[in-house]
């Protein structure tokens, strides 16, 4: 509320001769450090809404959520801002104390980050061995579903528009290029068809991705073993904080 009074109460200050805002409105100095505390638990805030979600699958919002915090805590460390720095700093260190390597140790999140047509893995090739491990998992699981016809169709979708304001794992996704074309896959069978699947999953070019349900849902031909992985991880939920919300509401209904 502060911040967004910040013009108001700035020219309020600049009117007062006989100082008698002074020790009520924050000078230059308070009002930077706000913002700059602001900015950090908006990120923190924003990552907790998206994973305690109800009607949509969020377990692929965990790892880059956790990847675009530690680039923000690390950037606000880095500049040495009075107060902030030492709080971004010890604010982190919990975060990876409770989430290590932007929670690329769980193996649902990896998997569920890899198969987010948003992302498609983005982030976890930032920590080696982490993505060539997750697409292996990914093989195992689909070992399943081999016997679904291997797909035969590439869709495209159209280019997005250009938005400046990329968070840091958007911008490694800007970065990302296909590791295969499409034209350069070949059926083979005596490859997995889910390895094949991936790769032209990998290939796609998505220009953007709201609904990943709705995606697997027109997609389903073309990816049917993906699919039917994806039928099992997307349902997982990245937090139980709803849950315990019910819990609490019942106890106190109890009472």
């Amino acid at each position: 509320t502060t911040i967004d009074l910040k013009p108001p109460l700035q020219r309020i200050s600049q009117h007062d001769t006989e100082q008698t805002w002074l020790e009520v409105i924050p000078n230059a100095a308070e009002f930077q450090l706000l913002e700059s505390l602001v900015e950090i638990l908006e990120r923190v805030k924003v990552a907790s809404k998206l994973w305690e979600g109800d009607t949509k699958p969020t377990i692929q919002h965990v790892i880059p959520e956790l990847f675009d915090i530690k680039d923000t805590l690390e950037r606000k460390h880095r500049r040495r801002e009075r107060y902030v720095s030492v709080f971004a700093r010890e604010l982190l260190k919990l975060i990876e104390e409770r989430f290590p390597k932007c929670g690329t140790e769980n193996k649902w999140n990896c998997i569920a980050h890899l198969l987010d047509p948003e992302y498609r893995g983005v982030c976890l090739k930032q920590f080696p061995g982490v993505y060539e491990r997750t697409r292996r998992e990914i093989i195992r699981m689909g070992a399943l579903y081999e016997n679904v016809p291997a797909p035969a169709v590439v869709v495209t979708m159209e280019e997005p528009e250009v938005d400046e304001n990329l968070s840091a794992a958007q911008r490694l996704k800007r970065m990302a290029s296909p590791a295969v074309s499409a034209e350069t896959i070949q059926l083979n069978n005596n490859r997995p068809a889910t390895e094949i699947e991936i790769e032209k999953f990998e290939s796609m070019e998505i220009s953007s991705c709201t609904d990943l349900l709705l995606f697997y849902k027109e997609h389903s031909k073309v990816f049917p073993i993906l699919t039917k992985i994806a039928r099992r991880v997307f349902p997982v939920p990245a937090s139980s904080a709803s849950s315990e919300r019910v819990f609490s509401v019942g106890s106190m209904v109890r009472k």
